[in-house]
């Protein structure tokens, strides 16, 4: 006997349902029989609450409370006013010194050598491990102005703040 089902079914969902269906009775046949000793309930008495002890009567008198007499003065009374404080004399303003001037800060160069080249005068220094050549009168990084080389030193010009800085000449070049 065939049953006719007027719905199309998708073949995976067919399998599933056939698979589930295989399965449970599986399970079901591998169910072991009741064994037929036969438990007795036994029978439970229903226990009696316990009962509290009656309370006392409650004296209802000790809850209300008796209002004392006032023993100290009245708070929010009317009062003299306390006497005035000595005048505080006036504290003099703490002095504001100015701020100290600006300082050039430290050269950030080295020197190496200088080379003279006909009449020109070349400089060589040394700014974050890059070699710079520069002469007299040259402005280095917008802010240093080479002023003039003697036997003891470079001497530049900070232009931001127009400090004068030697950077010395080491005795062995």
């Amino acid at each position: 006997m065939k049953i006719q089902l007027n719905r199309d079914l998708p073949r995976r969902g067919a399998a599933v349902v056939i698979a589930l269906a295989l399965l449970a009775t599986v399970v079901t046949g591998r169910e072991q029989a009741v064994d037929p000793e036969v438990v007795v309930p036994v029978e439970r008495r229903a226990a009696e609450p316990s009962r509290a002890p009656q309370p006392e009567r409650l004296d209802l008198e000790k809850l209300t409370r008796v209002r004392a007499e006032p023993t100290g003065a009245d708070l929010f009374g009317s009062q003299v006013p306390p006497a005035q404080p000595a005048p505080i004399a006036p504290v003099a303003p703490p002095v504001i010194e100015p701020p100290p001037a600006p300082v050039a800060p430290r050269l950030p160069y080295v020197y190496l050598g200088q080379m003279k080249k006909g009449d020109r005068l070349l400089i060589y220094l040394l700014k974050n491990q890059q070699l710079v050549i520069t002469e007299p009168g040259a402005t280095l990084d917008t802010d240093y102005r080479v002023a003039g080389v003697t036997e003891s030193g470079v001497h530049f010009v900070y232009l931001p703040l127009d400090t004068k800085q030697l950077l010395a000449i080491p005795a062995s070049q």
